[in-house]
């Protein structure tokens, strides 16, 4: 299944999560096909790749404390950040959890079922959260700034793996190594489950 339509399932779970999030099949079908036209949008992965990247890059240099299992807290205040700035509006940004698959193995044992009880438990400092969040972009490429060094503090991957880089920028066709397997849309999950550590 594409990244894409994963996205759209990840879109519907959030409606039957919370009634606010719902969206009704004409506005699904309209989403399906502007998220397509986006992906073959140029100019948009050239500011993804560009522009977008390099401000990411900064953001992970003046960051306070290690990003490695950080993902919620990163992808919230990095989201913020962005939104306040405008540069969402751009590259229309969407918070995204589920599960990461490296070299074809799961990361996380996340499932749709696992990801309605985190909720339902809400805030629980005590427990790590089996799970992965970060941001789907408008042509459904997928930002993430905490992936590597979260492999690196688990000892499943090398700064080497990843030629130095700290931040990933994905597409199906340009990673075989990594694939992000999305299942919740909520640019409000981190309130639901956690504490924002840091704002920039």
């Amino acid at each position: 299944m594409e990244y894409i339509s994963k996205f759209l399932e990840a879109m519907i779970f959030a409606g039957e999560l919370e009634l606010e999030l719902k969206i009704g099949q004409e506005q699904l079908a309209h989403l399906e096909k502007y998220y397509n036209e986006q992906s073959k949008n140029k100019e948009i992965k050239v500011i993804i790749n560009k522009e977008l990247s390099r401000y990411a890059n900064n953001y992970i240099k003046n960051a306070p404390f290690g990003l490695a299992n950080q993902c919620h807290n990163i992808c919230q205040s990095f989201f913020d950040l962005c939104t306040r700035n405008g540069v969402t509006e751009i590259c229309g940004m969407a918070i995204t959890i589920g599960n990461v698959r490296y070299k074809g193995k799961k990361l996380y044992k996340t499932t749709p079922e696992s990801i309605k009880e985190t909720i339902r438990k809400g805030f629980q400092p005590e427990e790590q959260l089996d799970l992965h969040v970060w941001l789907t972009l408008v042509d459904m490429s997928v930002l993430d700034l905490t992936i590597i060094p979260t492999l690196i503090s688990k000892n499943k991957a090398t700064p080497k793996d990843f030629k130095g880089k700290e931040l990933v920028v994905w597409r199906k066709s340009n990673d075989h190594y990594l694939e992000y397997i999305p299942m919740l849309h909520d640019d409000n999950f981190l309130h639901k489950v956690d504490k924002l550590a840091f704002r920039v």
